[in-house]
């Protein structure tokens, strides 16, 4: 079966059309690296992380150490519509980075599903 994608540009703008938050772990330490949220697809915008030169776009080139060095595992999850992609984002760096109690509503028991995910398969420490 072919795979077939349809999307819009509009007046020189892409439209995004997903909600997903995404996990950059370092494959040798297991550790967090960097946390995302972006509305359109991972794969771009890991790209666009590693190749801008604008610091506000190429995030993790700008603000992980050594990143161009190193090699990570990015695990991103489609955030549901009812469901604020950033709220999730905050959610997960509080835990995962800061080492916070995750916060109630959607946004927490999502972080919690995509964090009990990346431990039980082992792709964080």
């Amino acid at each position: 079966m072919m795979e077939q994608r349809t999307f819009s540009v509009e007046f020189g703008e892409v439209m995004p059309q997903g909600s997903w938050v995404y996990v950059w772990v370092d494959t040798t330490t297991k550790l967090v690296a960097y946390i995302g949220a972006t509305a359109f697809e991972p794969e771009l915008r890991a790209r666009i992380h590693m190749t801008h030169p604008d610091p506000r776009m190429g995030r993790v080139k700008n603000e992980v150490p050594e990143s161009e060095h190193r090699s990570f595992i990015v695990r991103a999850f489609s955030v549901p519509d009812a469901t604020n992609r950033a709220h999730v984002k905050s959610a997960l760096q509080q835990s995962l980075v800061r080492g916070e109690e995750l916060p109630e509503g959607h946004a927490g028991a999502f972080a919690a599903q995509i964090i009990d995910l990346l431990r039980s398969e082992s792709t964080v420490r």
